[in-house]
C-alpha cells in the first residue's frame, strides 16, 4: 500500500505534460529507445535500431534494463552507464534518477519502450519521458503510448481507449529469422514509414 502511494505521488510529480499523437518519419529528428538487456536478441535490435536512426537523420537515445538477479549463468552485456539494473532500483520500484534521465531529461520527438515488461520501473520511464510520439508493447493505466506494437495481445476482447494495438503480423512471422524485440522494432518502423 505504501509503495502504491509512493508510486502514484512520484508519477504525478515526473510525468510528462507533453501532448503526443502520431507524426510522420519526416517530422522525427530525436528519438529515445527503451531496450530490455535480459531478452534475447537485444544487441541485434539495438544495432538495427542505430542504423536506422543513422539512415533517417535521427539523433538517438538508448537506454537499456536488466532487472535479472545477477548469479551464475547471468552475464550482464549492456553498458552499465545506459542500462538500470536492480541495485539501481529504489524501495518502491521507480529506476536511479540519474540514469532515467537519459530518457526523461530532455524532449524528443520519438519515445521507443521495447522492453516487454510491466514492472513500475518501465511504468515510470514511458510515462515521464518527454515525447511527441510514444510507441510502447505492453499497455499501462493512463495509456502512455499512442501506439502499442506486441508479439500477441493480453486480450483481444478489449482495446485500451484511444489505443491502437496491432502484432503487426509478428504471430505468423515467428518461425522466420530473427528475434521478437527485432520482428516488433520491423513492425514499428514499417507503420512510421507509413504515417503521413
Amino acid at each position: 500500500m505504501f509503495k502504491k502511494i509512493f508510486r502514484k505521488r512520484r508519477l504525478k510529480k515526473d510525468r510528462s505534460d507533453i501532448a503526443t499523437g502520431l507524426i510522420p518519419l519526416k517530422e522525427i529528428h530525436s528519438a529515445a529507445v527503451l531496450l530490455d538487456a535480459a531478452e534475447t536478441g537485444w544487441a541485434a535490435c539495438a544495432e538495427k535500431i542505430k542504423q536506422f536512426c543513422k539512415d533517417s537523420g535521427i539523433v538517438l537515445t538508448m537506454l537499456f534494463t536488466d532487472l535479472r538477479k545477477p548469479g551464475k549463468g547471468v552475464i550482464m552485456e549492456s553498458d552499465r552507464e545506459q542500462t538500470i539494473r536492480r541495485r539501481d532500483i529504489n524501495w518502491f520500484g521507480r529506476p536511479d534518477l540519474k540514469k532515467a534521465a537519459l530518457l526523461t531529461g530532455k524532449p524528443v520527438d520519438l519515445f521507443l519502450c521495447l522492453a516487454d515488461n510491466d514492472s513500475y520501473c518501465i511504468e515510470y520511464l514511458a510515462k515521464s519521458a518527454k515525447a511527441r510520439f510514444k510507441i510502447g508493447r505492453r499497455p499501462f493505466d493512463g495509456d502512455p503510448f499512442d501506439l502499442i506494437v506486441a508479439e500477441s495481445l493480453p486480450d483481444t476482447d478489449r482495446e485500451p481507449e484511444g489505443q491502437e494495438q496491432t502484432d503487426g503480423g509478428a504471430q505468423e512471422r515467428k518461425n522466420t529469422e530473427g528475434s521478437i524485440v527485432e520482428e516488433i522494432f520491423r513492425t514499428i518502423t514499417d507503420i512510421i514509414t507509413k504515417i503521413e
